[in-house]
């Protein structure tokens, strides 16, 4: 996990305003993820793409199979399932948080 995913915590009220959860998802085991939240604070809910390695972020065209790991990549996803937004970046760059904002700004009314 990176600090990002601390960064959009810190704007959560915006994300619950805007009707949205906010989930986030690694590669890491799931006591590594426990071990996060607990050391960040962080109350969303981490899930844990570990076995099969990688399966949810390469079903989602964000995995990099020949370095084995997932690329930085989010989703904003609507109710129906439908993935409304992609925001990625490059290994050790934020994504940025207005990109979130946006995008939810965005979102149809269900």
């Amino acid at each position: 996990m990176h600090r990002g995913a601390g960064r959009t915590s810190g704007r959560r009220r915006e994300v619950l305003r805007a009707g949205a959860r906010l989930l986030a998802v690694s590669c890491d085991s799931k006591y590594a993820l426990r071990a996060y939240a607990q050391q960040g604070g962080y109350s969303f809910d981490l899930l844990a793409d570990f076995w099969p390695h990688g399966e949810v972020a390469d079903a989602y065209g964000a995995f990099d199979a020949e370095l084995g790991r997932p690329v930085r990549a989010s989703f904003i996803i609507d109710g129906r399932g439908l993935i409304r937004a992609d925001i990625r970046s490059e290994p050790g760059s934020p994504r940025p948080l207005q990109a979130y904002l946006d995008a939810l700004k965005e979102m149809p009314s269900e």
